[in-house]
């Protein structure tokens, strides 16, 4: 068994335990500063992109910076891990950025991938197992990058897919359980890409879904068994995004749609059911999900036993709780989230425990805070 699957398997017990004893609770309260101060008005530069591992966070500007704050190997050259508790510039010229648990990768403006992190797995995709502290290049022609817990997906601008990495549960699709320290072609034709914890979801360009690796809680099918190649799971898809036991869908009319531990007996696991409607954006974690309406209001669904959901509690919500209004987008971490609101603030709220959030403390946050950047 790999050195982390215990762990897996033990927060997976968690979480079914939580999802037995989920409960509503009261109505969020709106965002305010972490100095209680109000918002700042519009900055030029804002954040357009966030993403999220266990305990380090990664962000795009529209200006094509790339921010990186929390603890881990930030790319900056640090020999060992470093604790950030604020954002701080690590590349310019970046097109998109990715963070899986403990490694981050970045699409810079000429398409070339860079990688850096943890490396247990391959997951850099350079052909060790070697942890990198400044960035390495890894390939080119790159459209655009996932991150999942120890395993990497990329969609290169021919519309191809390749993985590497962490490859137990099949995650990768190449009908193997073999990790791969070096880029792996798995399919063609695919306009859509996402890495989950050990699944993984394309969509292709005629708008289906596809999907493979882990399977035990119906974050495929029903089946129960892992894929190990890609398989069809559904038709007509816009937007993806998957966490550790469940995988969500935007349809192309606007309904979101989840799949996987979507109760607490098993009976309805990888069966789709509807979540809400008038959805453009989503973004899953672990245990907990977050998507924006096409009102602009931010509605928030799973556990939440470190704040977060954002609204207010620590209780579990399996109906979903509007929490803000005016965001252009969220993006969900391990146990945190971030929003961007219409005027260019990120907001964050969530667990903290290692200054993940970004907002100068290590305080978890049970609503919305203004990341210091």
């Amino acid at each position: 068994m790999k050195k982390h699957t215990k762990r897996i398997l033990a927060l997976v017990m968690i979480t079914a335990l939580a999802l037995a004893s989920a409960s509503c609770g009261r109505e969020a309260s709106q965002p305010v500063r972490g100095d209680g101060q109000s918002p700042e008005p519009a900055r030029a530069e804002h954040v357009i992109s966030v993403s999220s591992g266990l305990i380090h966070t990664v962000a795009l500007t529209n200006d094509g910076n790339m921010l990186s704050w929390g603890s881990g190997l930030h790319g900056d050259g640090s020999l060992r891990d470093t604790f950030r508790s604020a954002p701080m510039l690590i590349m310019n010229d970046a097109a998109a950025v990715a963070a899986g648990f403990s490694h981050t990768l970045v699409v810079k403006t000429d398409g070339s991938l860079w990688a850096w992190g943890r490396n247990d797995y391959g997951e850099l995709g350079d052909g060790t197992t070697e942890n990198r502290n400044s960035p390495v290049h890894i390939m080119d022609d790159v459209a655009a990058v996932s991150a999942g817990y120890s395993h990497t997906l990329v969609l290169k601008t021919d519309g191809s897919v390749w993985a590497w990495g962490w490859n137990e549960r099949g995650q990768l699709g190449d009908g193997t359980t073999e990790d791969r320290h070096r880029p792996v072609r798995i399919m063609d034709d695919v306009v859509s890409i996402y890495a989950g914890y050990e699944h993984t979801l394309v969509i292709k360009n005629d708008a289906t879904l596809w999907g493979w690796g882990w399977n035990t809680a119906g974050q495929i099918d029903t089946s129960g068994q892992n894929h190990l190649i890609p398989t069809m799971i559904m038709e007509d898809v816009a937007v993806i995004s998957a966490g550790a036991m469940y995988s969500v869908a935007i349809k192309h009319d606007g309904t979101l749609w989840i799949w996987g531990m979507t109760d607490a007996t098993g009976d309805d696991w990888g069966v789709p059911r509807l979540l809400a409607e008038d959805v453009r954006s989503v973004s899953w974690g672990y245990t907990h999900g977050v998507f924006v309406k096409n009102d602009d209001s931010l509605w928030v669904f799973g556990i939440n036993e470190n704040g977060q959901l954002g609204d207010g509690t620590t209780e579990n919500r399996y109906d979903p709780v509007s929490i803000m209004d005016d965001v252009v987008d969220a993006f969900v971490g391990h146990m945190h989230t971030f929003a961007v609101t219409t005027d260019g603030g990120l907001w964050a709220w969530g667990r903290n425990d290692y200054g993940q959030l970004g907002d100068g403390t290590t305080e978890d946050r049970f609503s919305p805070v203004r990341v210091l950047w």
